[in-house]
């Protein structure tokens, strides 16, 4: 069955692999960015993305890292922070899955929102579609 393009959500919050499979792929980043996507991080995600140390960085890295940067300078990719019970959600649905801090905060961010959940761990899909709407 074909996607009508009508009803495409273009407002999605992204965990960290979701930013970089996007960000590196330049065809899918301008596409998103021609189709009007806008991506939105939790402050966590935002933070593994630009600050969480990597144990052996390479210029590949530092290339994602200054993309993202400049997609949020141009509002691509928006940080937002969570609430008390947004991380109370989190600390519950850690209790069910073995998943990282930046996708259980996607997952419960969206669920607030109501915005789409873009992952591409099978766990961390798994866990989404039990627990949003």
């Amino acid at each position: 069955m074909a996607a009508n393009p009508a009803e495409i959500v273009k407002f999605v919050i992204a965990d960290t692999c979701a930013v970089w499979n996007i960000l590196s792929s330049a065809i899918l980043h301008r596409a998103c960015k021609t189709a009007g996507f806008t991506f939105t991080l939790t402050s966590f995600i935002a933070y593994e993305c630009l600050h969480k140390r990597r144990a052996n960085p390479t210029q590949a890295d530092n290339d994602l890292i200054n993309r993202l940067r400049e997609a949020q300078a141009q509002e691509q990719f928006k940080t937002v922070d969570l609430t008390v019970d947004d991380l109370q959600d989190v600390a519950r649905l850690e209790l069910r899955k073995k998943l990282s801090k930046g996708e259980l905060s996607a997952i419960a961010f969206s669920r607030r929102t109501r915005l789409a959940f873009q992952t591409d761990d099978r766990g961390a899909r798994k866990l989404a579609l039990q627990v949003l709407p």
